[in-house]
């Protein structure tokens, strides 16, 4: 029900809002080996409890277990400035135009710069990216549907391919999605939908957390199971694999072969395969 979002090699001022994160969260984290921010979480009985050793967590209180700790060991959970709210000087701030708990904001690349010093992440081949990559293979589509777990909704989340652009325009409900992106002096704010380069539906299985009063949802990320990609309109299929928790995700064709991406921005909807995609 949630959105992660990973950035490489550059870093937004902020980014927002930030909510509290799921078990299935710190199992992408780990395989992207990155700095991981949220806000708070919830510790699960097995097998679905985790303890994410090296995380920066804004709700710190509790047992030793729910304690985070950052990389670089600079972040102390007692002694931080994190719960300083100024733009200014601190590493988090809430915006005025929209309701709690979704207007909580972090200062991306403050933290970054402050918390995840010299660390480099380790280098995984997921996938490939080649400039105007073209499959003999590859079916052309205009619009792909998504209904997670809403079957009633089939149509509810969709991206629709945009040939002028060269992009995937995302939209909920049948509106477009829209982001706000910031000037670097912060005084503007540019709305816009959002659009990504390429798009990577990962079937895999969901459920719900045994005896958990508030249905919380489960999502195995290991294993294998059927992908769809849609690449410079073109639609090609293949599968994913990550044998452990200890592994990487590999993203595969049906011949075998890592999937090759155009270069930009990616989106992975890992949707449940309860409920089937329609492409148009």
């Amino acid at each position: 029900t949630r959105l992660q979002v990973l950035f490489n090699d550059t870093y937004p001022a902020f980014a927002g809002p930030v909510r509290s994160m799921r078990y299935y969260f710190v199992d992408l984290a780990q395989e992207w080996d990155c700095m991981y921010l949220h806000l708070g979480g919830v510790t699960l009985d097995k097998p679905y409890k985790r303890i994410p050793r090296n995380v920066i967590s804004i709700y710190p209180q509790g047992s030793e277990e729910r304690r985070f700790y950052g990389f670089t060991g600079t972040y102390n959970p007692t002694k931080s400035d994190m719960n300083d709210m100024s733009v200014t000087n601190g590493y988090r701030f809430r915006a005025t135009d929209r309701e709690s708990p979704h207007n909580l904001y972090f200062l991306v690349n403050r933290m970054v710069q402050k918390f995840y010093g010299d660390h480099t992440a380790q280098i995984c081949e997921r996938f490939g990216f080649m400039e105007g990559i073209r499959y003999n293979q590859g079916e052309t589509f205009e619009i792909v549907s998504m209904p997670y777990l809403n079957a009633g909704k089939p149509d509810w989340i969709q991206f629709r391919y945009d040939a002028g652009s060269n992009r995937l325009l995302r939209y909920e409900n049948g509106l477009p999605f829209m982001t706000l992106t910031p000037s670097e002096d912060g005084k503007t704010v540019k709305e816009e939908q959002m659009s990504v380069q390429n798009l990577i539906i990962q079937h895999t299985e969901y459920g719900k957390v045994p005896q958990d009063y508030k249905g919380r949802r489960t999502c195995e990320l290991t294993g294998s199971g059927k992908c769809d990609y849609f690449i410079n309109g073109q639609h090609v299929t293949g599968s994913w694999s990550r044998p452990t928790l200890e592994d990487y995700t590999t993203y595969l064709l049906d011949n075998g072969e890592l999937v090759t991406l155009e270069p930009g921005n990616t989106w992975v909807a890992v949707h449940p395969t309860s409920t089937q995609i329609t492409i148009r």
